[in-house]
């Protein structure tokens, strides 16, 4: 669904009045609904992930300290890189030094306005 479609913009209109038209102790789980709806809608095995995620996030949350908190962040950034990463490669994961790449841009064409004076 592409963000500036039709179907997007109805999609979350009618999602911002329906929050707005439910109570205040539904609106948590509405609006979980609707995003990991939104998410499949994209790809269930995104939607699968961001689930599985959720239940991690919510279980670490409740018995939190430093060396739990500091490994959940790494394990969410690594499940978003692995993610990212094999939805692109479809060989399975392989990266390497080479895959990155940096690129000198100049700026000398660019200036700075003036005044004369």
């Amino acid at each position: 669904m592409d963000l500036s479609s039709p179907r997007f913009i109805l999609f979350g209109f009618v999602v911002i009045v329906l929050n707005y038209l439910l109570s205040a102790k539904y609106r948590t789980a509405f609006l979980l609904f609707f995003s990991f709806l939104f998410i499949g809608y994209y790809s269930l095995m995104s939607a699968v992930a961001v689930l599985f995620l959720s239940v991690v996030n919510y279980a670490v949350s409740h018995r939190i300290n430093r060396i739990l908190y500091r490994s959940s962040i790494l394990f969410n950034v690594v499940v978003v890189l692995l993610c990212g990463y094999i939805g692109q490669n479809s060989q399975g994961v392989s990266f390497t030094i080479s895959d990155l790449s940096f690129n000198a841009v100049s700026y000398t064409h660019l200036t700075l306005p003036t005044m004369c004076v």
